[in-house]
């Protein structure tokens, strides 16, 4: 029932507040893990999906714990950056508060996005 009101919601959404606008992709996404959620449920009536169910769930259960220390290095780690850089001049974080630049962009490094570009000049590295 939920996945229907929002998907009423987000059309009338889109009618007049536009395909691109912030609300609507937020509820499309709500309603795709809703129904992602309903599609787990209605999995585990067959024997065999029960068991990839059951595993799904539980590994999702065992990562909480991980991923809210993972969120708390980078939110601690974001600080200091935003200590040692005041202002990020990356392009792709002008429209965003500086912190949340700072946040993005130490997340990128702990996914392996190394460009350190934005410290060139600043007398944090020797090259």
């Amino acid at each position: 029932m939920l996945h229907i009101v929002m998907g009423y919601t987000n059309i009338v959404g889109q009618m007049y507040l536009g395909i691109d606008s912030f609300e609507c992709q937020l509820i499309t996404i709500t309603m795709l893990l809703v129904c992602l959620a309903k599609t787990f449920f209605y999995l585990r009536v067959s024997m065999e999906l029960s068991i990839l169910v059951t595993m799904i769930i539980q590994c999702i259960s065992d990562l909480k714990v991980f991923m809210f220390f993972y969120m708390l290095m980078i939110l601690i780690f974001s600080a200091i950056y935003d200590v040692l850089i005041q202002e990020n001049e990356a392009v792709e974080y002008r429209k965003v508060n500086a912190f949340i630049g700072n946040f993005l962009y130490v997340f990128r490094l702990s996914l392996g996005d190394f460009d350190v570009s934005t410290l060139e000049g600043d007398g944090l590295t020797r090259f």
